[in-house]
């Protein structure tokens, strides 16, 4: 039809079929596009402020701090902090793995998302799409609550997206010509 409008009736398959490559050519561009909407997600989760205590020596004191930051704490003193954003470092019995992060993206959109672009996405979809991403069910708040979430390999997570992002790199770099 683009042929059509663009040429006329007396448009030629050779302009059609060239048309249409066009238009499959930005369909590609499209998809590789949102494969980098993940990898912006969680990059945009963890790189989400949360406000702490900080207890420095005999003073308190409150701190902005990134979940990665936190999650990066050995001791989990932040871990209810955490939960309380939608967010937890599951620790998995012997023989099941190491450890995996566990997002629940209606926790997230809320309370880290919030107000931004992300936020009104369909985080779930967003979340599955990761590498190694799986939709469970866990304990979650310090209840007997089971919440849905996403589980992602935690920290291989990160590694398959510095990967993914090298990759997206030299793509781009291949494309502009350069």
């Amino acid at each position: 039809m683009l042929a059509v409008i663009q040429h006329g009736r007396d448009v030629t398959p050779e302009k059609a079929a060239e048309i249409l490559q066009w238009l499959l050519e930005g369909r590609e561009a499209l998809v590789e596009a949102n494969e980098s909407n993940e990898a912006q997600l969680l990059r945009d989760i963890l790189n989400s402020l949360v406000r702490v205590s900080l207890v420095d020596g005999d003073r308190n004191r409150s701190a902005e701090l990134s979940v990665a930051q936190l999650l990066d704490d050995e001791k989990e003193t932040y871990a209810k902090e955490l939960e309380a954003r939608g967010v937890k470092l599951i620790k998995h019995p012997l023989g099941q793995g190491d450890i995996s992060l566990f997002l629940v993206p209606n926790i997230v959109r809320d309370k880290l998302l919030a107000g931004t672009h992300m936020g009104r996405s369909r985080l779930d979809q967003l979340l599955r799409r990761l590498p190694g991403a799986e939709w469970k069910q866990q304990r979650f708040g310090g209840k007997n609550q089971r919440l849905y979430g996403v589980l992602l390999p935690w920290p291989d997570c990160l590694r398959r997206l510095e990967q993914q992002d090298r990759k997206q790199d030299s793509k781009m770099y291949v494309n502009t010509g350069e």
